[in-house]
């Protein structure tokens, strides 16, 4: 199953590659795999987002979940390069807000609107152009 996934650490930005890692990888499925400081990177990642999509430890770890996540930005410029932290790998910093906010992850993601992205853009594309952001 590891293998239909992209394990290119600039690629795990896409939000939807980066819902298929958090949700269905455990920590185990990337062990050996990936270098050590991408891994723990990974760890830090699947434990934040995984507490913030839980209802029962969102509230009570979400100081943990936060820290995690805000690590994760921090140190995700430092291995792969400031250039690499895109909107959505900023993002993680605001998610404990978020969640704060709104509640868990699942009851303000836009997740379940993606699977319709591509009928989207196979309607608006001419099949000689592509669309500028892919």
């Amino acid at each position: 199953m590891i293998s239909k996934f992209s394990l290119d650490p600039i690629h795990l930005i896409d939000l939807s590659v980066t819902k298929k890692c958090l949700t269905y990888f455990t920590k185990t499925h990337y062990q050996g795999l990936i270098p050590d400081d991408i891994y723990e990177e990974i760890l830090r990642l699947h434990i934040g987002y995984s507490i913030l999509s839980s209802p029962k430890h969102a509230n009570e770890l979400m100081n943990i979940a936060d820290e995690l996540l805000k690590l994760f930005v921090e140190n995700f410029g430092q291995i792969f390069g400031d250039a690499t932290v895109t909107f959505n790998v900023h993002n993680f910093v605001h998610l404990a807000k978020c969640v704060n906010d709104f509640g868990i992850t699942s009851s303000f993601s836009a997740y379940s609107f993606e699977k319709f992205s591509y009928q989207i853009k196979r309607k608006i594309r001419k099949p000689t152009k592509n669309l500028g952001a892919n």
